[in-house]
């Protein structure tokens, strides 16, 4: 199959898509794929009718992504692959539900081995029946700033272009989309509070309590934040069972830890399977999601749907 790849965005997201379609090019060579094509914002879009399958990576700012989204689907692209969020307010999720063409959301957490392998157990009922799941999504950037004051020209400082939100937009879909993956069973409720603390601007949350009640009774509770000083890029799920726990970490996305009891043993990834073809411990990070929903869009598999995007952001979004 040759792919035609057409790019909305040129940030940090648009240029990770492209280093995974490089490293999909490279690893799996049933996917022919043709030079990249940049599209500029407010330009019209190319006609791709020509194409063998034509594919449109969005990755420009959020509140611009449902608009993206419709007008591919009208260009006639056969597949979208769009960050997250697609839709940024009640309106735009509206919009999004007549889609018709197949659209995969760049949640990259849920795709990576270990949150794969915790899919799996909680599947085969290892956990028992599971209570809670639990942890830390954290990050510095707001404290930075905060301690410059110096105000940036970034697009998130405009509500047009990112919404009327930013930590729960921003990382806090990204931890529900986990969490309710692995939960297994739909939304009841969400409940948040927020500060603005340090925020560059008035709507821009900063610090984010997020808790999710599920139908099987279960409950989620993370905490949300891009003004924990000194923080990294700390993604933490602890998930609590009645047989067992376990825990995984972005910063050791290779490894997951398991409790039975009193008694702790590590589960190591000994597959190359899921995400790049690369062997463990090499540090690829997100890219490994990135390649995993990219070559699972192609192949017609399992990935974050738009779909299952817009039920998340229902829960979400207040307006």
């Amino acid at each position: 199959m040759k792919i035609s790849p057409y790019f909305l965005g040129s940030g940090k997201a648009s240029q990770a898509l492209k280093e995974s379609l490089r490293i999909i090019e490279l690893s799996l060579p049933e996917f022919q794929i043709a030079e990249m094509i940049q599209i500029k914002r407010n330009a019209p879009f190319p006609n791709p009718t020509n194409d063998e399958f034509p594919v449109l990576f969005i990755a420009n700012p959020h509140a611009l992504h449902s608009d993206a989204i419709i007008e591919g689907e009208k260009a006639g692209f056969k597949l979208i692959i769009c960050e997250k969020p697609a839709a940024v307010s009640k309106a735009q999720i509206e919009k999004l539900k007549s889609i018709k063409i197949p659209v995969a959301i760049c949640h990259v957490y849920r795709q990576m081995w270990g949150i794969q392998t915790l899919k799996n157990m909680v599947e085969s009922k290892e956990f028992g029946k599971l209570i809670s799941i639990e942890g830390r999504y954290w990050q510095s950037s707001s404290a930075v700033k905060a301690l410059t004051q110096v105000k940036t020209d970034s697009w998130k400082n405009n509500p047009e272009l990112s919404g009327d939100h930013d930590v729960l937009l921003d990382l806090g879909t990204h931890w529900a989309d986990t969490v309710t993956y692995l939960s297994s069973s739909r939304i009841k409720s969400v409940h948040h509070w927020k500060s603005f603390i340090n925020a560059e601007a008035s709507h821009r949350d900063t610090h984010l309590h997020l808790t999710i009640d599920f139908e099987n009774q279960m409950k989620s509770f993370g905490s949300i934040s891009k003004t924990v000083h000194g923080a990294g890029n700390d993604f933490e799920i602890h998930l609590i069972g009645e047989k067992k726990s376990a825990t995984w970490k972005f910063s050791k996305p290779d490894y997951l830890e398991i409790a039975v009891g009193n008694s702790t043993s590590i589960i190591q990834k000994s597959t190359t399977t899921i995400g790049s073809g690369h062997w463990p411990h090499h540090g690829l990070g997100w890219i490994e999601g990135y390649v995993e929903i990219i070559k699972e869009a192609f192949k017609d598999g399992q990935y974050p749907t738009l779909k299952e995007n817009l039920s998340l952001l229902e829960h979400i979004i207040e307006k």
